[in-house]
């Protein structure tokens, strides 16, 4: 059957295959099990009847990581025995505040039987204030973003900035 972990049959059940008797990854939640086939004392087919087995749970956490609150791993008993997939939401500039050897270790101290950490990181994208947009030289592009930042520069500095920028600025 090569490498199939799906329970399958054919014709009305003659031919067919169990499937794995477990999960062996977080894409099967299907019911595990097995057959029973029955033939007569001849051989003859009767019967092919699969019989469910109770295979762990799969358990998907999914959370949005909130800066200085803890993630909600849920009750005990639907983490305890599953194969848990915690999956987090986090943005790109939060990213180094997870602990994920912590997550693991508190799933695995309730219960799960295996856990698998996911991140799925959300860019942030920055967006220019428009006067620096609509700034068309250096200079003004600095005193945008002076401006935006609430800097305050006195005249004397602010006219030795201009002329430095003015030296370096190539003319369009």
């Amino acid at each position: 059957m090569g490498h199939i972990h799906l329970a399958q049959e054919w014709y009305g059940g003659r031919v067919a295959y169990s499937g794995s008797p477990h999960r062996c990854n977080f894409g099967e939640p299907e019911a595990k099990g097995w057959r029973l086939v029955t033939l007569t004392d001849e051989g003859e087919f009767v019967s092919n009847e699969f019989r469910e087995l109770p295979a762990r749970a799969i358990v998907l956490l999914e959370r949005e990581f909130v800066a200085g609150e803890p993630f909600d791993l849920g009750p005990d008993e639907a983490i305890a025995g599953g194969l848990v997939r915690f999956r987090y939401h986090v943005r790109a500039e939060d990213l180094h505040l997870i602990e994920e050897d912590a997550i693991e270790a508190e799933l695995r101290h309730r219960g799960a039987a295996e856990v698998q950490i996911e991140a799925v990181v959300e860019a942030q994208t920055r967006v220019r204030a428009g006067f620096i947009r609509n700034a068309t030289s250096t200079g003004e592009k600095v005193a945008a973003y002076f401006c935006e930042k609430g800097v305050e520069v006195d005249e004397p500095t602010w006219d030795r900035l201009i002329t430095k920028l003015g030296q370096i600025e190539v003319p369009s």
